[in-house]
């Protein structure tokens, strides 16, 4: 009996020493690709504001990181519309003191009238509204000839006289609506230009040209002049050619143009650089042509500039 106890501590003492099984090694996690490597954060100080554009001052821009830099957009939009606003309601309180004040004096005149109808007072009431008095006396006798005339005579002049009043009424009514469709066609031509100068900002404002477009306003020194030289080329194109470019074809081709004088005025630079340890003089060879370069002004100009290049170097 002592034996079997004996035992049984043993074999306890043995199973609770013994080691625990190994759990399965967790997978390693997969490294990181060097390529993955997150996008660098462009600030951008332009704000838009009753489709004007603005800039954030320089004394701001320090304190925009990447988080912020939406609600320091929302508050300088709220602050350049203000300034808008403050003057649209300048402009319409000046234009209500006008209208006032005009209101005012024909209240007063009016007022003045009609204490000369109640005095009895018409020599002072014609020469108010200046009616010279031989109109009025050619009045007054037009309407005794009338009240001479027979009875069925004096109706005929009188419906005559109602058809004349409805058709100046009705005159009046067709200027006033060929006014107001002169207004809509006005407001509709303003909502197409804004929602296309909106779809040409979203368009250059894309990953695709922002960047593009930057570099050339910083280049140039003017902000919004990559903007400005897409419209008059897309005009351009539509008064020489009666082609109506859509606002993507517009901002691509000024792209492409930009970006080709980029690539060949860095080519232009790097070659400079080579040859200045080797000053030559332009070679005329008795032509006609001068050796200064042409400018170039257009497209046309930068094409017919390349087809040149390309046979000069087939000559050499």
């Amino acid at each position: 009996m002592e034996g079997e106890v004996t035992q049984e501590v043993n074999e306890s003492v043995a199973v609770e020493s013994s080691p625990a099984p190994e759990s399965p090694a967790s997978p390693a996690p997969a490294a990181v690709s060097a390529s993955e490597t997150p996008a660098t954060w462009t600030p951008s100080y332009k704000v838009k504001a009753y489709d004007n554009e603005y800039e954030i001052p320089e004394d701001f821009r320090s304190y925009i990181n990447q988080e912020n830099e939406k609600k320091f957009k929302e508050v300088f939009e709220r602050s350049f519309a203000f300034d808008t606003i403050k003057q649209k309601y300048k402009d319409a309180h000046s234009k209500y003191q006008d209208v006032s004040g005009k209101y005012e004096n024909i209240s007063k005149n009016l007022d003045k009238l009609s204490k000369y109808v109640e005095a009895g007072d018409f020599d002072s009431f014609f020469s108010s509204i200046k009616i010279p008095e031989q109109s009025i006396q050619q009045w007054i006798y037009n309407k005794l000839q009338i009240q001479s005339l027979p009875q069925d005579q004096q109706q005929l002049y009188t419906k005559n006289s109602e058809y004349q009043r409805q058709l100046s009424s009705m005159q009046e009514q067709y200027e006033e609506m060929q006014s107001k469709l002169q207004e809509f066609e006005s407001y509709k031509q303003q909502q197409a230009v804004q929602q296309r100068m909106s779809e040409l900002d979203s368009a250059i404002g894309s990953a695709e040209f922002k960047s593009l477009a930057e570099s050339y306003d910083a280049r140039v020194g003017q902000p919004g002049a990559f903007r400005n030289e897409v419209i008059l080329r897309a005009a351009a194109v539509a008064q020489s050619t009666g082609k109506e470019l859509s606002v993507q074809e517009a901002v691509q081709d000024f792209a492409k143009l930009v970006a080709w004088n980029q690539q060949n005025g860095s080519q232009a630079a790097g070659v400079a650089q080579k040859g200045q340890g080797r000053p030559t003089i332009p070679s005329v060879s008795g032509k006609a042509s001068s050796p200064v370069a042409p400018q170039v002004k257009t497209l046309d100009d930068l094409k017919k500039l390349a087809k040149e290049a390309i046979s000069q170097g087939q000559n050499y």
